[in-house]
């Protein structure tokens, strides 16, 4: 199905300060080649809220100024949403299981496009981490 390339992997997420709820920031952004993650993994957040994850077109700032409705071609990687304070960077949620929502056992992300996480159901006071890795399509 994809001839695998080299490992890539990538930190991201909401910054601690927070987020206005469905306001997107940047976790990973592929380069020329597709590329599949494999494997993810997020902590933090606020408890009894949720996050979800978008697939981005290319070259939007995901810094927590945009979302969904200003970007045309933003779609949900994932089926419904996952729960924050969960797991802590010293143990944290995989986001390829289906602990609380299924996302698959790996996302296609095109060249240059990106993954984005945002809150959705109201702003996010706390940090949000994420780690996702992956390999480069050949």
């Amino acid at each position: 199905m994809y001839k695998l390339g080299k490992w890539v992997q990538s930190k991201g997420g909401i910054p601690v300060g927070g987020s206005d709820n469905n306001k997107l920031w940047e976790v990973f952004t592929a380069e020329d080649k597709p590329v599949v993650i494999t494997c993810g993994g997020y902590w933090s957040g606020d408890a009894s809220e949720y996050y979800t994850f978008m697939l981005v077109p290319p070259n939007f700032a995901l810094n927590g100024t945009l979302g969904p409705a200003d970007i045309l071609g933003c779609i949900p990687l994932m089926v419904g949403n996952i729960e924050g304070n969960l797991g802590t960077i010293a143990s944290p949620i995989s986001l390829m299981n289906s602990y609380q929502r299924a996302s698959g056992p790996h996302w296609v992300i095109p060249p240059e496009y990106s993954i984005a996480v945002m809150p959705v159901t109201a702003a996010s006071t706390a940090d949000f981490g994420v780690r996702v890795g992956g390999f480069e399509c050949e």
